[in-house]
C-alpha cells in the first residue's frame, strides 16, 4: 500500500494538478545556468573557470585527463569540442552545470514525493505530498549553513561550515544527482536484498559516481555494508550479504584505482611540479582548523534545522532513511576531520566534498520527516512552526549568499 501511494505521488509530479510536466524544472535549470553564466562573465573566484580551462589543457596535450573525467568530457561535448574558445567553454560549462542543478531538483522532489506519500498517517487536503515535495525541494535548492562571520569576526561565509549546496566547484554540482540517486536505490536495496535489478542499478551508479568525484562514494562504502548486514540478516543471510556486497567491492577497486592514478601518476593535476609529491595521510582537523576559527560552531550552525528535528521530535531517530542519512553523514564527516591531502595538494580540501553531499541528504531526509508531521499536524503547533524558523534560518541564509557571490567576487 505504501509503494503504491509513493508511485501516486510520483504520477501526480509528472501528470497531476499544478506540477505538469517539468516546468519547475525548466525553471530551474534556465536560471542555474544563467546564474553560473553571471558569475563566470563577472570573474568570480571559483573552481568553474579553472575546471573549464583545464579541458582546453587536456586536449591541447598540455596536463593528462583526470581520473574522475567523466565531467570533463561533457563539457568538451557540449562545447563541441571547440575549448580554444571561452565562449564556448563559459556556454558549455554553464548549460551543463545549469542541468546538473534542475536533475538534482527533479530527482529531490520525486523522492520527497515518494516519502511523503509512504509516510501515510492522517493528511491534510492541502498539504499534500506533490506540493509539499515542490516547496521542500526549492527550500533545499537555496539552503546554506548560516554563516560564521555573524557569530564571530574571522568565520566566513561559506568556507569552514558544512553547507548542504555548493555553488563554486562544478563537480560537486555535477556529481549531487548521481549522489542521491545512489542514495535512493540503496536504501530501497536495503529494503528488499533480494533485487537483482536493484543491486545492478546501484553498481552502476557506484562507477557512475566515481567517475565523476569519487566523494560520496567514501561514505556509502563505510556506511552501507553495516546496514546491509542488519537487512540481509532478515532476508537470506551470508549469502545474501556477500551478493550485496558486489557494488562495495567494485567501489573499493575503483577508489583504489583513482588513488594510483591521481597521487603516483598525477592525472588531475595543472602543475607539472607537482606529480608524484601528494598522498594521502591521517591528520586529524588539519584541514577543517585551515576554514574555521571555531569548528563546534561551524557544526552546529551547518545543522540547525536537521537537529532541531531530532531534538524536537526524539523519535525520529529511529526511523530507517533518516538513520541512514545521519550515518552518511556522521561518516562524511569523520572522513573530512581525519584526512588530508600531502605535499602540495593538503589546502585543497578535498576531503570535504562528500560532507557537502551528505549535508543535502540529511537536509533532504529531515524535510520528508517534517513534511510528515505537517501533513499530520499542520504548521501551527509550536514544534512544527518551530522547524519552519529553522529551515528558513537555511534558506535566508542562502538568498543571501548565493546573490553575495557576485557582489563579493569570491565564494569564501
Amino acid at each position: 500500500m505504501k509503494r503504491e501511494r509513493a508511485a501516486e505521488a510520483v504520477r501526480g509530479i509528472r501528470h497531476g494538478g499544478r506540477l505538469r510536466d517539468l516546468a519547475p524544472e525548466a525553471v530551474v535549470m534556465v536560471a542555474s545556468a544563467i546564474y553560473f553564466v553571471a558569475l563566470w562573465l563577472n570573474d568570480v573566484t571559483t573552481d568553474i573557470r579553472p575546471h573549464a580551462y583545464y579541458v582546453r589543457d587536456a586536449v591541447a596535450g598540455r596536463v593528462p585527463m583526470p581520473a574522475n573525467f567523466l565531467y570533463y568530457l561533457a563539457v568538451y561535448a557540449l562545447a563541441l569540442g571547440r575549448t580554444w574558445s571561452w565562449r564556448w567553454l563559459c556556454f558549455s560549462t554553464s548549460l551543463l552545470m545549469g542541468a546538473a542543478v534542475a536533475a538534482k531538483f527533479a530527482v529531490t522532489r520525486r523522492i520527497l514525493a515518494e516519502s511523503l506519500a509512504e509516510a501515510g498517517g492522517p493528511r491534510r487536503s492541502w498539504l499534500s505530498p506533490e506540493r509539499l515535495s515542490l516547496v521542500f525541494a526549492v527550500a533545499l535548492l537555496l539552503a546554506e549553513s548560516v554563516p560564521m562571520r555573524l557569530f564571530r569576526a574571522g568565520g566566513y561565509f561559506y568556507l569552514g561550515q558544512i553547507p548542504p549546496n555548493v555553488w563554486h566547484n562544478s563537480t560537486t554540482i555535477f556529481l549531487m544527482p548521481f549522489a542521491l540517486m545512489l542514495f535512493h536505490r540503496s536504501w530501497r536495496q536495503l529494503q528488499d536484498p533480494s533485487d537483482r535489478a536493484g543491486l545492478r542499478a546501484i553498481l552502476l551508479l557506484v562507477v557512475l559516481n566515481v567517475l565523476v568525484k569519487p566523494s560520496f562514494v567514501f561514505a556509502f562504502v563505510a556506511v552501507y555494508p553495516l546496514f546491509m548486514l542488519r537487512a540481509a540478516a532478515r532476508e537470506g543471510g551470508a549469502r545474501r550479504f556477500v551478493e550485496n556486497m558486489i557494488p562495495v567491492a567494485a567501489a573499493g577497486l575503483l577508489i583504489i584505482g583513482m588513488y594510483a592514478l591521481i597521487y603516483a601518476l598525477s592525472f588531475g593535476t595543472t602543475y607539472p611540479g607537482h606529480v608524484g609529491q601528494s598522498g594521502v595521510a591521517l591528520r586529524p582537523l588539519l584541514v577543517w582548523r585551515q576554514f574555521s576559527p571555531d569548528i563546534p560552531l561551524s557544526l552546529a550552525i551547518s545543522l540547525i534545522f536537521p537537529a532541531a528535528l531530532v531534538i524536537l521530535h526524539p523519535s525520529e531517530a529511529s526511523q530507517g532513511r533518516l538513520r541512514y542519512a545521519w550515518a552518511l553523514y556522521a561518516a562524511s564527516l569523520l572522513i573530512f576531520a581525519l584526512l588530508a591531502e600531502t605535499g602540495p595538494r593538503l589546502t585543497h580540501g578535498n576531503f570535504f566534498w562528500q560532507a557537502v553531499v551528505c549535508s543535502y541528504i540529511l537536509f533532504m531526509e529531515s524535510c520528508a520527516r517534517y513534511g510528515a508531521r505537517l501533513m499530520e499536524k499542520g504548521p501551527r503547533t509550536w514544534r512544527n512552526a518551530t522547524l519552519s524558523v529553522c529551515l528558513w534560518a537555511h534558506v535566508l541564509s542562502g538568498l543571501v549568499y548565493i546573490p553575495s557571490l557576485l557582489v563579493r567576487g569570491t565564494f569564501l
